[in-house]
């Protein structure tokens, strides 16, 4: 991601923090621009563009465009807890119109207005570690609208809807194994669109790593193993035994 210049203010009192973040001007992230013919043939169906051009529109350099976010985070119940709320953009980009010729296929992407409400959370149960990360996504609708050869073929409004992202996890040690397990719900890239057919909704991917240390901690040894789910369908998995000496 771009550099951004930002103001940032923090207020200390006790167990208890107070931050709040101003960023005038949005900068976008670097998104990787190539290769991306089937990520849009899959989405809006696009099948297959003879030539695939690309531009991406970012908000004005304008007061009401700048971003800010605010966060308050302390200690409660012997947990680290926070609570935060976020006025601004996305960082990666979300198409708002398709437009198909003999010549090839013009695409144009903005950066969605987003409001996000946070929360996390961080300590133990007796000897087990637990974690937990809670964003709820409030997205700005686009009108999206799809065009061949200068006709309207179809117009829709998309990120209609608010969802839910997510992180909950827990580890434990007993003797020389230590145990940790993961689940997320919903990548950085991924968004419920459910006007969408295709690629539109969130997939819940489970980690689990397993670490044994022997011969006076010289030797370690690891197996990674977890999976991609989408409403419990197995998308993939994957089993990674590691040793480290």
């Amino acid at each position: 991601k771009l550099s951004a210049n930002s103001l940032k203010l923090t207020q200390y009192h006790d167990d208890f923090t107070l931050t709040g973040i101003y960023i005038p001007v949005f900068s976008p992230s670097l998104f990787p621009k190539v290769n991306m013919h089937g990520m849009y043939q899959n989405s809006m169906g696009v099948a297959n563009p003879a030539s695939l051009n690309v531009s991406y529109e970012s908000p004005p350099a304008k007061f009401k465009n700048s971003m800010y976010g605010i966060k308050a985070s302390g200690l409660m119940y012997g947990f680290d807890t926070s609570i935060s709320y976020f006025s601004g953009y996305d960082d990666l980009p979300f198409m708002k119109t398709t437009a198909v010729t003999s010549a090839g296929v013009d695409i144009t992407q903005v950066y969605p207005e987003v409001r996000v409400v946070g929360f996390d959370f961080a300590g133990s149960i007796d000897d087990i570690g637990v974690w937990g990360e809670f964003a709820s996504i409030h997205p700005k609708e686009i009108d999206y609208t799809y065009t061949m050869n200068g006709s309207v073929v179809s117009s829709m409004k998309v990120l209609t809807e608010p969802y839910l992202r997510y992180t909950l996890g827990c580890d434990y040690s007993f003797k020389e194994i230590y145990i940790n397990t993961q689940l997320s719900h919903g990548f950085f890239n991924q968004r419920h669109v459910p006007e969408l057919s295709q690629g539109g909704e969130l997939t819940d991917v489970l980690f689990i790593v397993v670490e044994q240390k022997l011969m006076d901690e010289k030797v370690l040894l690891q197996v990674k193993f977890g999976g991609e789910f989408d409403e419990f369908e197995n998308i993939g998995t994957f089993f990674a035994p590691e040793i480290v000496y």
